[in-house]
């Protein structure tokens, strides 16, 4: 049998190169259809909702697979469900896994917020073991938490203070604060109340006791703003002239003004004492009148 001419054996080599070459860029294009293109997904009816959603999200740049981890397989499975059964929704089959956030916002990309070092993230996820799913996805493609998201696991923790009882738990509890605890400061108290414009929220310089705002502000145990003073300041009612029947009925408060607690004017005393409005006057009772 006569061998195959050189020129015929070459294009016959060329032509199955050819094909081999197309149907391999073929397969590559229909795996980065599948795979890579969002376009595929939508192609099933049920999926308007989540393309709607998903493309007005923050999330409209991620390929779906970035999230949805799903290989050839199982996606294989779920074409051929939705083609012989005709579901009218979306039911949920690829899930996403806490690794496939991390893949994004703990990896130091400016891209994406970055969430390793916040205070809220290292409480709930590195240290409790919180999945990510369980406050960003409430909702489908919702990623951001609904404002009381909190209260599903901190039912006890509602501010008491009527006030404060329309705030989001983050409006004081600063969970992307990077360092630093989850607990508000002192100074998250102030700054905030301050915008608000708040007069009973300075605190001047040299107040004498520079403490943090819950120790005297419990909102999530009381309605009324202050702890009791004899929390701290226990048998001082005893002590000098705050034994006197008619100041502790008073009240501390009465005398002693939140956040700035020194009593420095003569008119605090003559409030009460008008009968000494005219007695030893231009000097401060306390300079006489010992308290302690």
């Amino acid at each position: 049998m006569s061998s195959l001419p050189p020129v015929f054996a070459i294009g016959l080599l060329l032509v199955i190169a050819v094909f081999a070459l197309t149907g391999m860029y073929g397969s590559y294009r229909l795996y980065s259809y599948t795979q890579d293109d969002p376009v595929f997904c939508r192609s099933c009816h049920t999926m308007e909702k989540a393309w709607d959603l998903w493309s007005t999200s923050v999330h409209n740049q991620v390929n779906c697979h970035n999230c949805h981890e799903s290989n050839p397989v199982e996606s294989l499975q779920q074409v051929v469900e939705y083609a012989t059964t005709q579901p009218n929704q979306v039911s949920k089959k690829a899930n996403v896994s806490d690794e496939a956030c991390k893949k994004c916002h703990e990896t130091n990309d400016p891209q994406w917020t970055q969430v390793a070092s916040t205070a809220g993230h290292k409480v709930h996820a590195e240290v409790n073991g919180i999945s990510c799913l369980k406050c960003h996805s409430t909702s489908l493609h919702q990623f951001e938490p609904p404002k009381d998201i909190c209260l599903t696991c901190h039912s006890d923790k509602r501010a008491k203070m009527t006030n404060m009882t329309g705030l989001s738990c983050t409006d004081c509890h600063n969970f992307n604060r990077n360092g630093g605890s989850l607990l508000p400061t002192r100074q998250d108290c102030l700054d905030c109340h301050q915008k608000q414009g708040s007069k009973e929220a300075s605190w001047p310089t040299d107040a004498p006791m520079q403490l943090e705002c819950s120790q005297c502000h419990q909102t999530h145990k009381q309605a009324q703003p202050q702890a009791s003073c004899q929390t701290c300041h226990q048998g001082q009612e005893n002590k000098g002239k705050h034994s006197v029947a008619a100041h502790q009925a008073a009240g501390c408060t009465t005398c002693h003004q939140p956040h700035e607690w020194k009593v420095t004017e003569r008119d605090t005393c003559t409030t009460c004492h008008k009968d000494k409005v005219q007695h030893n006057q231009g000097a401060f009772c306390g300079s006489c009148h010992s308290f302690s």
